[in-house]
């Protein structure tokens, strides 16, 4: 049994030769499995969107679903931002967790304001950001 400075050492002399020999056997699987590799990669991009796209939904009632400011109300989520009201008090982008867990997406709406893109357009350019 190697111990960790022995399996450092190893690893070291032969990570080119690993490295070539992953990339090869990548390549290979792919080619053999193309058609079943990108129908499950948009497969599962399809899932993410989605997730994104309820999950923002889900957040957008949560905050009252409307703008904060000029009041309009759409089904498009496009068209709806998150504003943080405070900027230093900001941990974390929305789009970064929104697929995340719902308490931690939470705890970051509670410090925003629901705007739509027009508004939130507005806010930057008179905060000069």
């Amino acid at each position: 049994m190697r111990n960790k400075e022995q399996n450092r050492k190893y690893y070291l002399e032969h990570k080119d030769t690993n490295r070539a020999k992953y990339a090869a056997n990548s390549k290979k699987y792919y080619l053999e499995h193309k058609e079943t590799t990108n129908a499950h990669n948009r497969a599962r991009w399809n899932e993410i969107r989605n997730l994104r796209i309820d999950k923002k939904r889900k957040a957008v009632e949560y905050m009252g679903g409307k703008c904060s400011i000029c009041n309009i109300v759409d089904t498009c989520m496009a068209i709806y931002d998150f504003h943080h009201k405070d900027p230093s008090s900001k941990n974390i982008e929305i789009d970064l967790i929104i697929t995340g867990s719902w308490n931690k997406l939470i705890k970051e709406l509670d410090k925003c304001i629901l705007v739509c893109s027009n508004c939130h357009r507005k806010l930057h350019f008179e905060r000069g950001l």
